[in-house]
């Protein structure tokens, strides 16, 4: 498990000087974290900063994923839903059928790892730099706001079928559900 340091933004630690001084992944000048506001890490799971993480992520997206492959990736994470406000994994593997051409194309661009191969099947998991490109990815699947609260009108007028979506939009009981969209 991840060290969790709350309030500290966590870089991926690019570079050490001679003097103990780190340089983040995600800065573009050479210049050390200050240490009063973040921290370093040389673990991918573990970072937290947004910057660093894209830059990880670059670091398998440089090796040109396809559409295709950053959906399987995001599927073995289980953050293939568009309506998902932020992607959060809750998942890790992937079951395929032995010699799969696109899972052994992902092990080579280093985005997956095989871990079992049991009943005939080959099974899956995402290493960090993988995991990494699909939380990154999900951003292009994501549906747009308006849709994201749509979809939660229609989830709460389920159970409420005499809700109006303009009560929806302004009743202040259904603020909490409007932000989560």
């Amino acid at each position: 498990m991840p060290f969790q340091d709350r309030g500290r933004k966590r870089h991926l630690a690019k570079q050490v000087r001679a003097d103990g001084a780190v340089m983040a992944a995600c800065f573009k000048t050479q210049r050390p974290i200050d240490m009063t506001r973040a921290t370093w890490t040389t673990d991918p799971a573990a970072v937290n900063c947004s910057m660093c993480r894209k830059v990880i992520a670059a670091g398998i997206a440089g090796k040109n994923l396809t559409s295709e492959q950053l959906r399987i990736l995001r599927h073995m994470l289980g953050i293939d839903d568009p309506y998902m406000r932020e992607p959060r994994p809750w998942r890790d593997y992937y079951c395929a059928n032995p010699g799969d051409p696109e899972m052994h194309a992902l092990a080579e661009a280093g985005a997956v790892m095989l871990y079992d191969t049991r009943g005939g099947y080959e099974w899956w998991r995402c290493t960090e730099a993988g995991r990494a490109a699909a939380i990154e990815s999900h951003g292009t699947i994501r549906h747009p706001k308006a849709s994201r609260i749509y979809r939660k009108f229609l989830e709460v007028s389920d159970c409420r079928p005499d809700l109006t979506f303009s009560q929806f939009l302004t009743d202040p009981d259904f603020r909490r559900t409007r932000q989560e969209a």
